[in-house]
């Protein structure tokens, strides 16, 4: 596969200075830009899947009359949560 170059960003002196900071060792500041970009186009697509089920099941819900009400959730989860300080 063959690399492509990433458009020159701006970056403000005090954060260039953290990243800079936490590299690992034998990591350089591309190596990190490089997993930082992969990390947050990892983190988006889950996001998108994620609301994609959401409203899936959003609609499953609304075409089935199958609910469950925020007060019986918010009740259960009230159950739970006393019997765990107990």
């Amino acid at each position: 596969m063959k690399n492509d170059l990433f458009a020159p960003v701006k970056v403000d002196p005090d954060v260039l200075e953290l990243a800079k900071g936490v590299l690992l060792e034998d990591e350089s500041l591309a190596d990190f830009i490089a997993q930082a970009i992969r990390a947050n186009v990892s983190r988006r697509q889950h996001r998108s899947e994620f609301v994609a089920r959401a409203l899936t099941s959003r609609d499953d819900a609304k075409r089935n009359a199958n609910y469950v009400s925020a007060e019986h959730v918010i009740a259960r989860l009230t159950m739970r949560l006393n019997a765990a300080k107990a």
